[in-house]
């Protein structure tokens, strides 16, 4: 089933090694694994745009937290901190390309919103309030998803961003991480739930009946084939596990 016709992602920058605090981390590499995704992406296929790399990249180079991305509409987060804000220059004027003018939303103070707290299951967006998405924030993401026939479930009671621990794969499947108490929101999934040496797991990117997942995920991989819907393509995510970036951080589908 092909549900998405485009990637977006972002060249991670020199300049995002001055955000890589822990240990002896290789840019060069975080940069080589990124090419990589890039690669499986072509090879899925899907058309794949990569921008170039920001002038400061504070994030190196995780956009899908700047926007949620709809077959329908854009919607850009909103960061109390004006350097994550300015993460979202670049990525407004491409938009631009895929999206008529009044399909590109953005939420407004006091409303926060960040996408990672977003998660997407067909119609519906389930949102989590947490530290980067307050009420105000959710309650805009509603009304303009609502102009879009999309129901939007708002999570009070999440013990993280959603996408820090859930991941939904198409099929009624959630990928979970081990320990989190899952909201009853999502009872009617299947729960995999992730082994905590393959949390890496849970930025598997579902795409068009591919999976692309971390090479060390092998219970993940052989629950993902058992369930004989998916095609799974694996690639080496080594230096991005030792910051805890996950896959799907890198990429955002539309």
């Amino acid at each position: 089933m092909k549900k998405f016709n485009y990637a977006l992602l972002r060249t991670p920058s020199q300049s995002a090694k001055n955000y890589i605090l822990e240990g002896e981390i290789s840019l060069s590499q975080i940069i080589g694994e990124h090419e990589t995704l890039m690669h499986f992406l072509k090879n899925v296929p899907i058309r794949v745009h990569n921008v170039p790399s920001a002038a400061n990249d504070v994030i190196l180079s995780r956009i899908n937290q700047l926007c949620l991305a709809t077959s329908k509409c854009v919607v850009f987060s909103n960061f109390e901190e004006n350097m994550l804000n300015n993460q979202r220059i670049q990525l407004v004027a491409h938009f631009s390309r895929f999206y008529p003018l009044d399909r590109i939303h953005a939420i407004d103070f006091p409303g926060t919103f960040s996408a990672r707290d977003a998660l997407v299951v067909d119609n519906t967006v389930f949102v989590s309030i947490s530290q980067e998405t307050n009420e105000d924030g959710a309650k805009q993401l509603a009304e303009i998803l609502g102009k879009y026939n999309f129901e939007v479930v708002i999570i009070r009671d999440s013990q993280d961003s959603l996408q820090n621990y859930l991941n939904y794969i198409e099929g009624n499947n959630l990928l979970v991480k081990e320990g989190y108490e899952i909201p009853t929101e999502f009872n009617e999934f299947n729960q995999i739930v992730l082994p905590n040496d393959e949390i890496s797991g849970i930025g598997a990117i579902w795409i068009n009946d591919f999976i692309i997942l971390p090479n060390n995920c092998f219970s993940l991989k052989e629950a993902l084939i058992g369930l004989e819907k998916y095609r799974i393509l694996s690639m080496s995510t080594e230096e991005l596990n030792k910051l805890s970036i996950s896959l799907k951080e890198f990429v955002i589908l539309f």
